[in-house]
This record gives C-alpha cells, sequence and structure tokens, in this order.
C-alpha cells in the first residue's frame, strides 16, 4: 500500500520554451506533484526521517528548474521526476504536472499543462 503527499502549486518564475523569447525572457510555471511511498513508520514515530521534507523536494523541483534549460515542459518533467527518484529512495511514484499560463499562441486559454506518471524501477 502507498500513501499520498501532494505539493500543490509550486510557482517558479524559469526560462523553458520552445520559442527564445520564452527562453530569453522567462515566464511562470506551476507544478503540482504527487508522490506515492509508505508512511507507516511515520505514522508510528513522528519524526520528519520516515517521511520526505517538502522544502527538500521544493527545493530540488526549484534547482531543476533553474539549472538546466528545456524546449519542452515534458522534458522538463522526467528531468525532475528522475532528480526525486536518485534524491528520494522511498519515493515509489511520482505524478508531476506542469502548467505554463501564459502561452505565446495565436489565441486565448487559460495555460498548456502536462501530466508525468513514473513508477520506480
Amino acid at each position: 500500500m502507498s500513501d499520498i503527499i501532494r505539493l500543490n502549486n509550486i510557482r517558479i518564475k524559469a526560462k523553458h520554451g520552445y520559442y527564445q523569447a520564452e527562453r530569453d525572457l522567462g515566464q511562470l510555471f506551476e507544478v503540482d506533484l504527487e508522490l506515492s511511498l509508505d508512511l507507516n513508520r511515520a505514522l508510528e514515530t513522528d519524526q520528519l526521517e520516515d517521511s520526505v521534507d517538502f522544502e527538500e523536494i521544493h527545493k530540488d523541483v526549484v534547482a531543476e528548474f533553474s539549472e538546466n534549460q528545456s524546449w519542452l515542459i515534458e522534458a522538463l518533467g522526467g528531468k525532475i521526476i528522475t532528480r526525486l527518484f536518485d534524491k528520494h529512495p522511498s519515493i515509489e511514484k511520482i505524478t508531476i504536472r506542469i502548467r505554463k499560463p501564459q502561452i505565446p499562441i495565436n489565441g486565448i486559454l487559460d495555460n498548456a499543462e502536462i501530466e508525468l506518471t513514473r513508477k520506480r524501477r
């Protein structure tokens, strides 16, 4: 059985995107994470080391946004998943949603969003 921790609507200004202006000027991104892991030990001990540290997860997401540039938010989401699996061995499955509220298209829409779900191998 897996339990779920969610971090919702992490907002990050970064320089990712297909168009040069997106990469030059930057834009706002919004990220939701759903982390599946066994929290039974944390329920018993009430100790952070038996769960995951929300601040560390947040730092990992922000670091991936700031350290590398991606053309596609799909690729960026994959890099974040890899980083989180590498650094947090208790996480069994991750779902990430990344939204771009300001899409440079000739049309009207609220945002574009991708969702990726991966299980630890």
